[in-house]
Order: C-alpha cells, then sequence, then structure tokens
C-alpha cells in the first residue's frame, strides 16, 4: 500500500510540473550581481504536497527573455491548503497564494484598475 501511494505521489509530482506556465506581473525593478533589471514574469511550480496539511511551492521571477532573476520557496499550510485542495483551478490557486505572499499583482488586473480609475475620472461633456 505504502508503494502505491508513493508511485501516486511521484506521478503528482512530475505531473504538476507539466503544468508550470509563465504568469505577467506588474513590471518592477530587481537588482541582480549589480544591475537593476525588469521582472514580468512569475513561475510557480508545487514541489511537495503531503495530501493532508501543506504543499510547498517554488517560485522564480523572470525577464521577458526567460533569465531567472530570483526564485525561492513558499510553503502553504492552514486555510489557503484546504482551499487549495478542495477547490477546483489548483494551479489558479497556487499561482494567487505566491503572488498574495510575494505581493504582486497580474498584468491584466493592473490594467483593468488603470482603465477604471480614468473612466471614474473621466469629465463628461454636457449636452
Amino acid at each position: 500500500m505504502r508503494i502505491l501511494l508513493a508511485i501516486i505521489m511521484l506521478s503528482f509530482a512530475f505531473g504538476a510540473e507539466a503544468q508550470s506556465k509563465k504568469n505577467p506581473i506588474k513590471e518592477f525593478k530587481i537588482w541582480v550581481n549589480g544591475q537593476q533589471l525588469d521582472v514580468d514574469n512569475l513561475d510557480v511550480l508545487c514541489v511537495e504536497d503531503d495530501l493532508q496539511t501543506f504543499a510547498n511551492f517554488r517560485w522564480t521571477l523572470t525577464d521577458s527573455t526567460g533569465q531567472t532573476l530570483s526564485q525561492g520557496f513558499i510553503k502553504m499550510t492552514g486555510a489557503d491548503y484546504v482551499d487549495y485542495v478542495t477547490k477546483p483551478n489548483h494551479g489558479d490557486r497556487a499561482v494567487l497564494f505566491v503572488m498574495r505572499e510575494l505581493k504582486l499583482v497580474r498584468k491584466q488586473q493592473t490594467a483593468a484598475t488603470q482603465a477604471a480609475r480614468q473612466a471614474a475620472t473621466a469629465i463628461t461633456p454636457k449636452q
């Protein structure tokens, strides 16, 4: 039984890697090797999940050419993990969790927010 569980967990881990994709984020500057570079993508990959209480994610920040500028790990536990395992769209939930923890904003959300602000402050001509 333990061997079967180990095989299932390994297949899940390798399957998660295939689902990794670029997530455009609001561009910001980062200092790397004495240079200030633009970060504009986030990759998130589930590297460990005990299927009961926690999941660990590797995050990578890249530039527009795909060059890795920074990376690290974040552990998900508690209510965030319960949502992650009980609701659909695990990949999207993982990305949103990492973005929240790193205080990042999706590129599309930024454009939508700016458009809403412009519409709210626009002066309508009198007829």
